[in-house]
């Protein structure tokens, strides 16, 4: 699964490199994510459904987190395609902690 979400993500950016730094996410994404994460947790472990959809929201989370990680990179570096690489390998080396950062984000981050 998570090679299907970097393919799409990565087409993504490839496509509309300018919209890249205007996609917003809400917070409301996390409900749905703890709803699922007690469900998995307590009454049907490890149900490749549930695992699924946990996956979509990290996955969801950890691209938004690199999109705003580049962002500010942008601002010092002024190379778009350099800040989100530099921050693509952010990413990779903690994608748990990216999650996190991402879901706080969007949530201060609220319109």
């Amino acid at each position: 699964y998570i090679y299907v979400g970097l393919i799409i993500f990565t087409f993504y950016y490839i496509l509309d490199r300018k919209r890249f730094f205007t996609w917003k996410i809400s917070y409301f994404w996390l409900v749905p994510y703890i709803v699922l994460f007690f469900i998995d947790r307590y009454y049907y472990s490890n149900n490749s459904i549930i695992l699924n959809f946990l996956r979509t929201f990290k996955f969801i989370y950890i691209i938004y987190f690199l999109q705003n990680l580049a962002i500010q990179i942008n601002s010092f570096i002024k190379q778009q395609n350099l800040s989100v690489l530099a921050s693509g390998f952010v990413t990779l080396i903690s994608p748990k902690i990216s999650f996190i950062f991402g879901a706080i984000i969007s949530l201060l981050k609220r319109d």
